[in-house]
């Protein structure tokens, strides 16, 4: 028969490739080997069924099976990507990132918003409380502060009665030079740490760094390989967005406003987009 296999039928019947009872493995191109015996009539259209490995554009593996284009799948997976608020996006991988509808955490020393992640953030109104014995700012809590940054540290004593190690006008950070300075060695790394040594404790999430390492990294617009980029301003340590400092208030609150405008073109234009396919 033209598969090559015996015909099994009478002498004088015509020969139906279609009732060839032969099984036969086959090996596809991927290496792959089928399990059990095939028909002919299978062996020509048969695909490997094995589970796909390749990545998907996302990332993700395939959900496919190995002998199909896995351009015919979409990724049915949580996306994962971070949101402009940080937070991770739970939609569908294969569809575009919602606004985020978590609450909001950005805030300031006089209230935090109430509103989602996706929404403005209502100005503050009342004066600015960002001040030292040697600056004062003069403008309103959500207007740009123009108190300079002071580096002159702080005067307060900590419980424990020892000195404060941060600056002046500025939270006191929880760590102690005398009672904490192994924990201080460990921040600081290999450093040089002598008593003019300053640290600054981030509001959010309670890490303290050496202020010379947080204001190079908080002032930084690249991603070190030379590409500008903007991003929510986060600790180094565990990424919560910074939302509230007297020191980077002004990196902190102009990032989020460039970043909220940038999310509402997006927006924009794949509502438009989304809107002339119908």
């Amino acid at each position: 028969m033209p598969c090559n296999h015996p015909c099994q039928g009478l002498c004088c019947d015509p020969c139906d490739p279609s009732k060839c009872t032969k099984l036969i493995k086959k090996q596809f191109p991927c290496g792959h080997k089928t399990k059990r015996g095939l028909l002919c009539t299978e062996f020509i259209q048969a695909v490997c069924q094995q589970k796909c490995q390749r990545k998907l554009v996302c990332g993700h593996t395939c959900p496919g099976v190995c002998g199909l284009p896995c351009s015919q799948y979409k990724c049915k997976l949580p996306c994962g990507r971070f949101l402009v608020c940080s937070h991770r996006c739970k939609a569908p991988c294969c569809e575009p990132c919602p606004p985020c509808t978590r609450p909001c955490q950005r805030s300031c020393i006089h209230k935090r918003c109430r509103k989602k992640c996706s929404e403005e953030c209502e100005p503050c109104m009342l004066p600015c409380a960002s001040s030292c014995t040697h600056f004062q700012c003069n403008n309103l809590c959500h207007e740009i502060c123009n108190r300079p940054l002071c580096n002159e540290p702080c005067q307060k004593k900590l419980r424990c009665g020892h000195s404060c190690i941060g600056l002046c006008g500025e939270i006191c950070p929880s760590f102690c030079r005398v009672c904490n300075s192994k924990k201080l060695a460990a921040i600081n790394q290999r450093r040089t740490q002598s008593s003019n040594t300053r640290f600054i404790q981030l509001f959010n999430c309670g890490h303290v760094f050496e202020v010379s390492f947080l204001d190079n990294w908080m002032s930084a617009e690249s991603d070190g390989v030379g590409h500008k980029q903007i991003d929510l301003k986060c600790c180094p340590v565990c990424s919560v967005p910074v939302s509230f400092s007297f020191r980077y208030s002004n990196a902190a609150n102009s990032t989020t406003k460039i970043l909220f405008i940038r999310h509402n073109k997006i927006e924009v234009k794949e509502n438009d987009e989304q809107s002339s396919k119908f």
